[in-house]
């Protein structure tokens, strides 16, 4: 079973973060998933 390399994942979720902010549609169309998780982490649902 592989490992997820920490590195990558916060570079994953780093871009994914700023794209919310920057360009909130794009992300919403690129990556649904990320979008909502973290528009639950903005809006403090988790």
């Amino acid at each position: 079973m592989d490992k997820l390399d920490p590195i990558l994942l916060q570079e994953y979720f780093s871009v994914g973060y700023e794209y919310y902010f920057y360009n909130s549609k794009l992300l919403k169309k690129k990556d649904p998933l990320l979008f909502d998780y973290i528009e639950r982490l903005v809006k403090n649902d988790y």
